[in-house]
């Protein structure tokens, strides 16, 4: 799913502008300095919206709408104490409209995923089940490791070559093998993912990210 980061430069998005459009996204400035990002398709069954509000004090608003319901998917403050709205990127997703999302990101925040090397962050409780795959052939390689404060446990593995996995996985590797882990008692978990030399390093935690930039040094 494709996302796109939108400047936000002091107070205005960038280039000096108060209204943008990208991707079905329709975000303006309003009087009141809201950013209002709102993403709205007509189905069979009447008209499905979604709305990302940000405040001037920082509070943020995703809410969906479809003829069925109004819910509100996330809310909260996106940025922490004595920081500002005024600059950072409002991050927007494409795809089908029920799917959704979009986030705010200062310069604070930028730069503390910067600083750990963090692609992601996904606010949820980092005590769940993973699955960890590594795959290991010609044409590609992907390893697979989970970072955390927690403890680890693993449910299965299933790992083989490609003619005992392919019915199972189509199309899969040389050699390929899928971890379930478990992890508990943790604050936080980095699913470090690298394919074909490429990193991608995911971070999953419920703690703000002054607490997490202590937790992590």
């Amino acid at each position: 799913m494709h996302i796109k980061e939108i400047e936000l430069r002091n107070g205005l998005f960038f280039n000096a502008q108060k209204s943008i459009v990208w991707n079905g996204w329709q975000c303006q400035i309003d009087s009141k300095g809201n950013v209002v990002c709102i993403c709205e398709r007509g189905y069979k069954d009447g008209k499905h919206t979604v709305t990302y509000t940000v405040y001037p004090d920082g509070y943020a608003e995703l809410e969906r709408t479809t003829p069925k319901a109004k819910e509100i998917l996330k809310s909260g403050y996106v940025i922490g104490a004595n920081e500002t709205l005024d600059s950072g990127v409002i991050g927007l997703s494409g795809g089908n409209v029920d799917e959704r999302f979009a986030y705010f990101r200062n310069a604070s925040f930028r730069k503390f995923m910067g600083d750990f090397c963090l692609d992601y962050l996904k606010r949820k409780d980092p005590n769940m089940n993973y699955i960890i795959r590594n795959i290991a052939d010609t044409g590609q390689r992907v390893t697979t490791e989970i970072v955390t404060d927690g403890k680890t446990e693993v449910i299965s593995v299933s790992s083989g070559m490609t003619e005992t996995l392919q019915i199972m996985y189509p199309g899969a590797g040389c050699f390929e093998e899928y971890k379930e882990i478990k992890v508990t008692d943790a604050s936080y978990v980095i699913v470090k993912e690298v394919r074909n030399g490429k990193h991608k390093n995911t971070l999953y935690s419920m703690q703000e990210v002054r607490e997490l930039r202590r937790i992590l040094k």
